[in-house]
């Protein structure tokens, strides 16, 4: 009789290989409950209990290296998911082999990953690689990387990951991502300071922003969360420079007007 296992049976199996488990001929052995199997005639299999387990005569190690199958990348959320045609094992991932790129040739935009959060699919074939905040960011702030499914690329050096027998996964060269996820997320504000001697407003987003789109007429101080009646506030009128600090923080010097207007309006 031949059995071919399931994939979780498999998975279950090879996960344990560095426990011993059927890592080699001696130390696979097979146990069988009375009701495996029966006869023509309906009767029960003898059954071969634990301490009489028998040995595998014909054993095959897995030498199979992992290929990438499929690849789904979403910018929404930044997580990066990757198919293998055999069991990855996440802890042996090296993400400095792993690139996001905008095209197949070798002068294309890149951004290689850092350490991230990983995990692993039911199945055990998916690896869902969560990105850093500052990958993602850095990402987001280079034009024509990885911001549509025609410019993102994944490129994996051979040995990104193991199967749990050690087995290397091959290299792949640039290819496109099966499935691309838009970024529909707007950026918050999520901090600001004010320095009234200097004049210098300072805006810290959730995410990267496009300092070229900053409306400065657009931002309005007040003294309280919310404007009743009677209250102070004050809309600026310019700004005399914007300048990036990083990625996610903006400063405002604002222009001698405004902060004149300001300082009366207290």
């Amino acid at each position: 009789i031949s059995v071919q296992l399931s994939s979780a049976d498999l998975l279950g199996i090879k996960s344990q290989y560095s426990k011993g488990i059927a890592s080699s001929a001696n130390t696979t052995y097979i146990t069988v409950q009375a009701s495996a199997i029966r006869n023509v005639f309906g009767s029960d299999v003898l059954a071969i209990t634990d301490g009489r387990g028998i040995q595998v005569r014909n054993y095959f190690r897995d030498i199979m290296s992992p290929i990438l199958v499929y690849s789904a990348f979403d910018r929404n959320q930044g997580v990066l998911n990757l198919t293998f045609s055999d069991f990855p094992d996440p802890a042996t991932i090296s993400f400095a082999k792993i690139a996001i790129k905008n095209s197949n040739g070798g002068s294309a935009l890149s951004q290689i990953l850092s350490q991230s959060p990983v995990a692993v699919s039911q199945d055990g074939f998916t690896i869902s690689i969560y990105l850093t905040s500052a990958d993602l960011n850095q990402i987001k702030a280079t034009p024509n990387l990885a911001s549509n499914k025609n410019n993102t690329y994944i490129s994996l050096a051979a040995g990104v990951v193991n199967d749990y027998f050690g087995n290397t996964s091959l290299a792949v060269s640039p290819r496109l991502v099966d499935v691309f996820v838009q970024d529909t997320t707007n950026p918050v504000l999520i901090g600001f300071g004010l320095n009234m001697n200097s004049g210098l407003l300072i805006l810290t987003f959730s995410e990267t922003v496009n300092i070229s789109t900053v409306n400065t007429t657009a931002i309005v101080l007040q003294d309280i969360i919310s404007i009743p009646p009677g209250s102070t506030q004050y809309r600026l009128t310019g700004s005399a420079s914007i300048t990036a600090q990083n990625l996610t923080r903006i400063a405002i010097l604002l222009t001698a007007q405004d902060l004149f207007g300001l300082q009366v309006t207290r």
